[in-house]
């Protein structure tokens, strides 16, 4: 149990990994439906009761209580434009049907692998084509990223042998 946060606090985490201990892997809005519909800790499924419970799951994860793993977001979708390259065309034809594109993998011989990153997805159709032929995938953060994102992220990039250099889009106020 947590130690140092209100008993409310800690009562939400008490249900937060009964529920996701339970039904794992679940996204925060999943707990956030059990917390509200059978637990009844938050009053509704507004944005002020369900940011509660999501930061209760934070502080649960960061403190070791909830493991991260058991907590997703699939709600900000990858557009994976860098399948890589082939040594040959027999290697091209054992992938044709996952795959369906050949080319030289760009990125092999590069010292850094590059990502576009941004807050709209909108955005995607507009730099599809450019990010299609040079090999650079882009990740839709959805407006704000969550916390089981970012963690998943730096998760995946301290394995990689290159260093990520993420592109991030904002849109213009002009």
């Amino acid at each position: 149990m947590p130690r140092g946060l209100a008993s409310k606090t800690m009562e939400l985490i008490d249900a937060c990994y009964e529920i996701a201990s339970e039904r794992q892997p679940i996204s925060v809005r999943g707990v956030c439906y059990c917390l509200f519909e059978i637990y009844g800790l938050i009053p509704d499924m507004s944005k002020a009761s369900t940011n509660k419970a999501g930061i209760a799951l934070r502080k649960a994860r960061e403190m070791g209580h909830i493991p991260w793993d058991w907590i997703v977001d699939g709600s900000r979708g990858t557009h994976t434009y860098n399948y890589g390259g082939y040594d040959s065309p027999a290697d091209y034809a054992e992938t044709l049907t996952a795959i369906n594109h050949y080319r030289k993998d760009y990125w092999e011989m590069q010292p850094v692998r590059v990502e576009v990153w941004s807050e709209k997805e909108t955005i995607a159709g507009v730099v599809e084509p450019v990010l299609q032929k040079w090999a650079v995938d882009f990740k839709n953060f959805r407006g704000f990223n969550s916390t089981t994102n970012i963690y998943d992220e730096a998760r995946r990039t301290l394995n990689e042998e290159k260093t990520l250099v993420a592109i991030y889009l904002l849109k213009s106020d002009g």
